[in-house]
């Protein structure tokens, strides 16, 4: 979180469920430090109300595991053009 008030980054890549910040309080804390930055959420629950809460907290797209390193490639590939 220290990381994300300090610096800048080209994209974020965060799961939902983590040891210490869930992905929706890192997409919260982004959002309060008004960061403008794309977001690729993963999880293995693929509960609908999490997934548009990711959305209506700015997650540029979401991912449910397992996947396709194939297709994360992609996803990110498009994310970083915009």
């Amino acid at each position: 979180m220290e990381l994300l008030k300090s610096e800048n980054f080209d994209l974020l890549i965060s799961d939902i469920m983590m040891p210490f910040a869930s992905g929706i309080e890192i997409l919260a804390e982004l959002k309060n430090l008004q960061k403008k930055m794309p977001v690729l959420m993963l999880s293995s629950m693929g509960q609908e109300e999490i997934i548009l809460e990711a959305f209506d907290l700015g997650a540029a797209d979401f991912m449910v595991k397992p996947f396709s390193p194939n297709e994360l490639i992609i996803r990110i590939n498009r994310l970083l053009r915009k």
